[in-house]
């Protein structure tokens, strides 16, 4: 018995300097950073002890995170290995305090900042990537660490303007601000109480451009350098409704290279409303989660982010609109929280029975329990936000859903692809036993489409690990994508996966390949909208890539300068291009005036009504019968190597006109103004 009882004792002795051996070292954040490829990561070098988890946790990562940076770190962490820590969106932004740019010598000495490339700094500051290459010997383009001051040559004309700009600066810079030394941006210091709308109204900046400058910052806090992107030449002006017009021409002329600038459409194809009448009962069932900011302060309110309190004003905006033009709109508003139990309550309690039209809720259990109720009463109802459920369709008759799915993205990419006659496709992938769903749809999809054509067109399937090495600057793996190419046919690529650092090493490799082969790439509208900031614009222009997109804004045209009138005119302020306003107006302007004109009759005539909105196309469709209705348009993005980039409609390339509405009443008035 004694012995017995003596095995666990000893075994728990032994177990102990085991787990004392073990036991995870403490991880201290380092403070280096470096870019690459245009998104900046730590340089962490491994201790003895220290795992894949603790140094995640450390860096506010996710061990996924820190494997996708470091494939090595799948099998274990070695000591000595350094590795690159991704730092988190938002996490930099905003709060960086370099140094001042310095001239000398026809140099401008320039501190790198957090996401800043060669290719970056050439196009601000007007000169050749090789210039600057050759003015910084022994530079490691692929790895250069935040605080790096780099030598930029500049031109006499060129080192007038700045050296002008900076005396100017000089003589009437504040405590709380620093021009930078091209006199195009300000470093501002934030004050109590400052916010980016009190900054764009104070330098009289859009606040679109205040936040494209300073990526991932939405609530400054005291403290913190915002970057002010103003023009020292410019004459400092009012804000009025005439300024924001001249304000948004000015920004077109600034990012043309990213920005196109579009000959104005015809209005013929949209759906006019000259007048509407009758009444229109509308309910808004959205999560404005009114008790629990009721719990803070006014001083807090800078700490949340409202996406739908500006959905909310999109709505209002879309009902005067409407009013003004002879419809009686009446909105029942409801706070439906993050729960079932609000939309179940308001179900019960009678108060939505007899309304015309429902917009929101915005989570999948609460829109199935709002579209079973809805679809029992005929009553429209619209999701107005992407969906994980993707069944929600299902059985709810009367759901129209304005987010398309990934289904018809790749419906939307397959067509295009399918355009190019006599072509080489090829499916690049990374999903390396094909078990993803979507690469299995998206690989049957292109297989039956080139099947279906009556010409040569090849189909190839290419996987990309992802793992590529670079030795004399030269891609090891170049070969095996040279493989799937060929000489004589012109080669569409597209790339079936969402993973950044894979599709840049994909789209540096096709790059190279681009000397001698005809290419053209196509990717998902996901890496435009997460990943576009960490790719070089020239692989997008040369490659000639597309990308499908639910929505666009095109600011030359007038419904979109309406809008923007009309938002600063009512809140104050400017919508940027991420404010849930604009799809809010467009769910409700196009909603409301469609039940207005049809009634019930909507579900059958849909696909007559096209009025011209602010930055979507609608172009509902019921796939399987008794189904909701889901969005099948998209917006074709084609960068060119021009430089410039073309935004087509899909349903306008796939009609092949310019036109698909029957109904053409003479020049459309979709949007009126409010006044």
């Amino acid at each position: 018995m004694l012995r017995l009882h003596n095995i666990p004792v000893l075994l728990m002795f032994l177990f102990l300097p085991v787990v004392s051996l073990k036991a995870q070292v403490q991880v201290t954040k380092s403070t280096e950073k470096v870019v690459v490829d245009g998104k900046t990561y730590y340089r962490h070098t491994v201790l003895k002890g220290q795992t894949a988890f603790s140094i995640s946790k450390a860096y506010g990562i996710t061990v996924d995170e820190l494997n996708k940076a470091n494939p090595s770190t799948v099998n274990g962490t070695r000591e000595g290995e350094v590795l690159r820590i991704p730092v988190k969106p938002g996490a930099e932004s905003g709060t960086q305090s370099m140094p001042a740019d310095v001239i000398s010598k026809g140099m401008i000495y320039h501190y790198i900042l957090a996401g800043e490339t060669i290719y970056s700094l050439s196009r601000r500051y007007k000169v050749e990537e090789e210039d600057i290459l050759k003015s910084n010997p022994g530079l490691n383009i692929n790895e250069i660490a935040v605080g790096t001051r780099i030598a930029i040559p500049v031109s006499a004309d060129e080192k007038q303007k700045v050296t002008t700009a900076a005396v100017s600066n000089d003589a009437g810079r504040t405590a709380n601000e620093q021009r930078t030394s091209d006199g195009k941006n300000i470093y501002h210091k934030v004050q109590k109480g400052e916010t980016l709308s009190s900054l764009s109204r104070e330098y009289k900046v859009s606040l679109r451009d205040i936040k494209r400058a300073n990526k991932g910052l939405l609530f400054p806090k005291e403290g913190d350098f915002v970057l002010i992107p103003v023009n020292a030449d410019e004459p400092a002006v009012s804000v009025s409704d005439h300024s924001i017009a001249a304000i948004e021409a000015r920004n077109l002329e600034k990012l043309a290279d990213t920005i196109p600038v579009i000959e104005e459409e015809s209005t013929e194809k949209y759906t006019s409303l000259d007048k509407l009448r009758g009444s229109v009962r509308v309910a808004v069932l959205l999560p404005f989660y009114v008790d629990d900011y009721s719990q803070y302060g006014y001083s807090d309110s800078s700490d949340f982010d409202m996406p739908f309190m500006e959905m909310y004003e999109g709505i209002l905006i879309a009902a005067d609109s409407l009013r003004s033009i002879g419809l009686k709109v009446e909105l029942d508003v409801y706070d439906t929280g993050g729960d079932t139990v609000k939309v179940q309550s308001l179900i019960e309690s009678g108060k939505i029975d007899d309304v015309d039209l429902i917009l929101g809720p915005v989570y999948s259990e609460s829109l199935q329990q709002a579209a079973s109720f809805a679809s029992e009463r005929n009553i429209p109802v619209v999701s107005p936000v992407p969906l994980r459920d993707q069944s929600i369709l299902n059985g709810n008759s009367s759901l129209f859903k304005i987010c398309p799915s990934y289904v018809v993205e790749q419906n939307v990419i397959t067509s295009y692809v399918s355009s190019f006659s006599n072509s080489n496709i090829v499916l690049l992938y990374s999903d390396s036993l094909m078990y993803d769903p979507r690469t299995i749809s998206f690989r049957n999809k292109l297989t039956r489409s080139c099947w279906e054509k009556n010409d040569t067109t090849g189909f190839k399937e290419f996987y990309f690990s992802g793992r590529v090495f670079r030795k004399t600057n030269k891609y090891i793996d170049a070969a095996a994508f040279e493989n799937q190419l060929v000489a004589d046919k012109e080669n569409v690529i597209i790339i079936a996966t969402n993973d950044l650092p894979k599709v840049s090493a994909a789209l540096s490799i096709l790059h190279s390949l681009s000397r001698r082969y005809n290419i053209r790439v196509a990717g998902s509208s996901e890496i435009r909208e997460t990943g576009i900031e960490t790719i070089d614009l020239k692989y997008l222009y040369d490659l000639r890539m597309v990308f499908p997109s639910e929505k666009y804004i095109d600011y030359s045209r007038p419904e979109v300068a309406s809008f923007v009138r009309s938002y600063y005119k009512k809140f104050r302020t400017e919508p940027d291009e991420d404010n849930f306003a604009w799809r809010g107006f467009d769910m409700a302007y196009y909603f409301i005036a469609a039940t207005a004109r049809y009634g019930h009759g909507l579900y059958n005539r849909h696909d007559n009504f096209r009025p011209a909105l602010s930055s979507y196309d609608f172009c509902f469709s019921r796939v399987v019968k008794d189904n909701g209705f889901e969005n099948q348009n998209m917006f074709v993005i084609q960068y060119n190597p021009d430089r410039t980039i073309t935004v087509t409609s899909f349903r306008d390339i796939s009609s092949g006109s310019q036109s698909t509405t029957s109904e053409k009443e003479g020049n459309s008035n979709a949007f009126l103004p409010v006044r």
